[in-house]
């Protein structure tokens, strides 16, 4: 069994023959039961240390790809749940196919994702949130494992209310209420102020889990096309008049996937539009922290003199993904009939978490934290930058993002980002195709890179691979790659 490492590679050793193992497997080079070399005789082979075959076989071993028993050796495991091959994903074609291979994507070992937008795992200030829980255990722990108000624990909700005075809002903690992530609160709107059949309207592109959500929930999702000033207000104004919508959900802030922030202009006639045909708007501020050139404008509630914004953001993007710590501002009344719905969802968020949430950002660790990590964003996106206009075609064309984790690329005419994204997959690469991104197909192709969870030497290497690939396409304008049922898209 012979495997070949690069050693000019910055890639380290123990990290290359990982990947090469798992190609094997996916290949079925290495079947179910195949027994790999003894660490001794495979470092003698290939000019290595012990430790680094040793730390490939513990890293196969933790993501579910071999099986090792004392005595006997190491052997290739059955390919399930622990570590799914691109084969064993799911084939649903749908915003909710793509949301969940996507989550199961992450976890595949060697795969380099541009895909997520998500904060970065080494950037995650583990310590001391930690101290945090400790603390809200220490405190009062029968309260924290216990049920709280399904509004949300009062300590929190007056901690956000003082956050978001940053943002120009000014709520107190009983027009506030804490959710599950954005994503929850946006569906708990939803299911509050429309029914079935309904209509609303969302930018386009926009987050790819709000058109689930929204989707699912049988709603009509009508986009509206976005630029480099944000939501076309304009073209607005007709849908207003003909579908009478129930909501209209924008994200101002360093939106997702294109990056771009609503202009002032916009907003206040996004506004003024709102006013007229009392129509509620769902401002999503997920972004807002992040940003990286300049501070992101006052939150589109701020302006509000209606009470018709409904503002929901959360900690997900800016801190912790897995706390699943939201929050949602509201006039009293609506934030009643919400509540209702979230008690009727799942009764209350989790008050340990909710407890030591509050802990850590009145003591002003969150605002540290957000002076820590943005230097390094702002490293990755610039690597990212770098790399496309080093390795991707003349006629490929992306915005240059101020804020956020993505950069959202228009691909030249003819590029199919499905053979693309194929192909990509089966060189360990992935990233978000655009098409997931629209509520109907867009009428040219994109693909949104994010830049925020990998080093920026892995940046370079990633995007490096995908404007080859992109070259070749260009080339061929076809070119083979695996059957569409191998592989299953992901955003």
């Amino acid at each position: 069994m012979h495997f070949s490492l690069d050693r000019t590679s910055v890639r380290p050793l123990y990290r290359q023959l990982t990947h090469e193992i798992q190609q094997r497997i996916r290949s079925g080079a290495l079947p179910p039961g195949a027994r790999l070399p003894p660490v001794r005789e495979l470092a003698q082979q290939l000019g290595v240390t012990r430790l680094t075959v040793h730390s490939a076989y513990s890293e196969l071993q933790a993501g579910g790809w071999v099986e090792a028993t004392v005595g006997r050796g190491t052997f290739v495991a059955v390919q399930r749940d622990a570590a799914p091959a691109e084969s064993d994903l799911g084939h649903e074609l749908s915003h909710h196919g793509m949301i969940r291979d996507m989550l199961r994507m992450s976890q595949m070992p060697g795969m380099r994702s541009l895909a997520m937008a998500d904060p970065a795992a080494d950037l995650y200030p583990a310590r001391e949130f930690a101290r945090a829980l400790e603390e809200a255990l220490a405190h009062d722990p029968a309260a924290v494992f216990g049920y709280t108000s399904s509004q949300g624990e009062p300590l929190l909700r007056t901690v956000v209310a003082e956050l978001l005075r940053g943002r120009g809002l000014r709520c107190g903690p009983d027009e506030l209420l804490i959710t599950s992530g954005v994503t929850q609160g946006l569906a708990l709107v939803a299911r509050t102020l429309a029914r079935p059949g309904d209509t609303v309207i969302v930018e386009q592109p926009t987050y790819v889990g709000a058109i689930n959500v929204l989707a699912r929930q049988g709603l009509r999702v009508l986009g509206v096309p976005v630029d480099e000033h944000g939501l076309l207000v304009e073209a607005l104004e007709p849908l207003l008049i003909k579908e009478r919508p129930k909501l209209i959900y924008v994200i101002p802030a360093f939106q997702n996937p294109s990056g771009v922030c609503m202009s002032l202009g916009r907003r206040a006639a996004l506004l003024a539009l709102a006013e007229r045909y009392r129509v509620p708007i769902v401002e999503d501020d997920i972004y807002a922290p992040i940003g990286l050139d300049r501070a992101a404008l006052p939150a589109l509630k701020a302006a509000d003199q209606s009470d018709l914004v409904i503002y929901i953001s959360s900690f997900s993007k800016s801190l912790l993904p897995g706390v699943r710590i939201g929050y949602l501002a509201a006039s009293p009344a609506l934030i009643k009939r919400i509540v209702a719905a979230k008690q009727a969802d799942d009764l209350c968020s989790p008050p340990l978490l909710q407890r030591a949430m509050a802990l850590f950002v009145e003591r002003g660790q969150f605002t540290a934290h957000l002076r820590r990590v943005l230097p390094h964003y702002r490293d990755r996106r610039d690597a990212m930058l770098d790399a496309m206009a080093r390795y991707f075609p003349s006629t490929a064309r992306w915005n240059l993002p101020e804020g956020g984790f993505s950069v959202w690329v228009r691909l030249p005419y003819g590029i199919s980002t499905t053979d693309l994204y194929l192909a990509a997959i089966d060189r360990g690469v992935a990233f978000a195709p655009g098409d997931f991104f629209f509520p109907s197909p867009p009428a040219a192709p994109f693909i949104r890179l994010s830049y925020s969870s990998q080093s920026p030497q892995v940046i370079r290497e990633v995007t490096a691979v995908i404007g080859e690939l992109l070259g070749t396409q260009l080339h061929r304008r076809s070119f083979s790659a695996p059957a569409l049922a191998d592989y299953v898209p992901l955003v």
